[in-house]
């Protein structure tokens, strides 16, 4: 199993962005997140499995998961 924490500031950011000539409303980034993970790593011979899910709190909102399979030779 493995667990993190982070904290993330954006001091200044502002982004822009056009869809075929049609100008998308400015996003203001500055702000604090703090963010948390918990996953799982298994492992059996040349194969592995790893599943997480990863929660966001402040500027940013929401929750995240991923799942990955794969072999190793």
């Amino acid at each position: 199993p493995y667990v993190g924490a982070a904290y993330q500031y954006e001091f200044a950011g502002k982004s822009r962005g056009s869809v075929w000539g049609t100008n998308l409303q400015p996003v203001r980034l500055q702000g604090s997140t703090g963010s948390g993970e918990l996953g799982r790593h298994i492992g059996i011979g040349p194969f592995y499995a790893e599943a997480g899910v990863k929660g966001y709190i402040g500027k940013r909102r929401g929750v995240s998961g991923n799942l990955d399979m794969g072999i190793s030779f």
